[in-house]
């Protein structure tokens, strides 16, 4: 089992106040068997487990073994959980930051680009976005041309309703009417449901 620390010197805080603010989450001085890594960033797809280690200052070691068995037990810690780790040094660092960032920034992304995980998480949002931008189109221009003067809340799409055919993305009517709670469907025009429901969970199917 591993454990986490604190951040020992600036370094360490400014990388992780760089992985924080481009959306990574960091954990400092994570630890296993005597062996210390100073920075983690979390997978963003795999709950509990680890993307990429950084090393501030290239190899630091923080346990009180000898260099050789050091050595043995961080590659056989690191081969076991499947751990990737990415040096940094502070003088290239404060001297060239930028440039230090794109290369740990394009790692870390590198890394998520070559996961079969984070791919399927990306295409599946991909889709989403997809359909609610459709159903949105079909809200705002053709339903509307039809019923311009319908309330926005008897809208076949209206927010609540649209959040629940994106989450819950019926494909027939009768998949929505057993998966779409009744209360969002009360007040919605009957006549907007006969002409526009279809159309819509054509929509869902073309996206999925």
């Amino acid at each position: 089992m591993w454990l986490a620390g604190q951040p020992t010197n600036d370094f360490e805080r400014s990388v992780g106040a760089v992985l924080k603010e481009n959306g990574y989450g960091v954990v400092p001085q994570v630890g296993v068997a005597g062996v210390f890594i100073d920075l983690w960033v979390r997978h963003s797809v795999r709950p509990g487990t680890f993307l990429l280690g950084f090393e501030c200052d290239g190899v630091s070691y923080h346990s009180g073994r000898t260099a050789r068995d050091r050595d043995r037990l961080r590659q056989e810690i690191l081969e076991n959980f499947g751990w990737e780790l990415h040096p940094l040094w502070s003088t290239d660092w404060f001297k060239n930051g930028e440039g230090e960032i794109k290369r740990l920034l394009g790692h870390i992304e590198e890394l998520l680009q070559n996961d079969p995980d984070y791919r399927k998480k990306q295409e599946k949002a991909g889709r989403i976005s997809s359909l609610c931008q459709r159903l949105i189109k079909l809200r705002d221009t053709e339903r509307k041309e039809v019923f311009p003067n319908t309330p926005a809340v008897n809208c076949l799409l209206m927010e609540s309703l649209l959040d629940e055919f994106e989450e819950k993305r019926p494909r027939t009517r009768e998949d929505g009417f057993r998966r779409i709670p009744q209360h969002f469907r009360t007040n919605v025009d009957g006549k907007e449901v006969g002409r526009f429901l279809d159309r819509g969970l054509d929509i869902i199917r073309e996206c999925d």
